[in-house]
């Protein structure tokens, strides 16, 4: 099982889990937008991405498998940084094409949206 170190803090994981989920097997929380459990990475908020040593550029942690001996930090000024400036060019572009909470969870599926309009 590969060791790696992340934010000060040593874990094992299984070969395969990648960072996103051994910061969790570590309760360190990294924000993320696209993740969904049990399903393939996706990598499309970027919202997820930390700093792992010897690597020139911040890397998505729910895509990237661990290494043994890995140096993973999450929290720095520029990891902050980075992930305010993605999360403001995500509002900035966002056209309001999600579904309507009350239209995922209506357990009558009907479109209240449009029932409202």
């Amino acid at each position: 099982m590969p060791q790696l170190t992340i934010d000060h803090r040593e874990v094992s994981v299984p070969e395969g889990t990648t960072i996103l989920a051994a910061a969790q097997e570590l309760g360190i929380s990294i924000p993320t937008l696209c993740w969904v459990e049990n399903m393939p990475p996706n990598v499309s908020c970027m919202l997820c991405e930390v700093q792992v040593e010897g690597v020139p550029r911040l890397t998505a942690s729910c895509a990237t498998p661990v290494r043994d001996g890995m140096v993973v930090t999450t929290n720095t000024p520029d990891i902050l940084q980075n992930r305010r400036m993605i999360l403001e060019l995500l509002l900035s572009h966002h056209t309001g094409d999600c579904d309507a909470p009350c239209t995922v969870t209506c357990p009558a599926s009907f479109d209240i949206p449009t029932m409202l309009r």
